[in-house]
């Protein structure tokens, strides 16, 4: 005698595929619905004797008051880059270091550093400095002095 066998559905199963069903959705919607990812644009403000490239992060330029805070990278003629956010108040010429961030140059990071707020060391921007360009570049007229 032979017996036909049904497919059994276990009740798991059915709740794997209803979970899979839901992951599918949801994925889909997340990248649908996400905007692209933002590259920077960066413009190259200057070059050194010695091969250096400095550029500023447009997209990253913040005002807060007095205040400018901006990214730049500057990349050696090794091609390793070193990104630094600044800070600068307008208004007294002073500038701080928030952010640094050391790449070899296959582009890993190497080393980070990130300063709170309270840890900040504020120093005078003096003529004719590494800062003094930018300050020159993103203050207002009525900021300076």
């Amino acid at each position: 005698m032979v017996q036909i066998l049904k497919p059994v559905r276990k009740k798991g199963m059915l709740q794997m595929r209803k979970l899979l069903l839901f992951t599918y959705v949801a994925l889909g919607s997340f990248f649908i619905l996400t905007p692209p990812a933002h590259s920077s644009e960066w413009l190259q403000v200057e070059s050194s004797i010695a091969g250096e490239r400095n550029y500023i992060d447009l997209d990253s330029i913040r005002y807060d008051k007095t205040t400018v805070t901006f990214w730049t990278r500057n990349i050696d003629k090794k091609g390793e880059m070193i990104k630094m956010s600044f800070s600068m108040n307008c208004e007294n010429g002073t500038g701080a270091i928030r952010d640094i961030i050391i790449y070899g140059s296959n582009e890993t990071v190497v080393k980070s550093y990130s300063f709170k707020d309270e840890k900040l060391q504020w120093g005078r921007i003096t003529a004719h400095s590494f800062m003094y360009g930018f300050h020159k570049l993103l203050c207002k007229e009525k900021f300076t002095k």
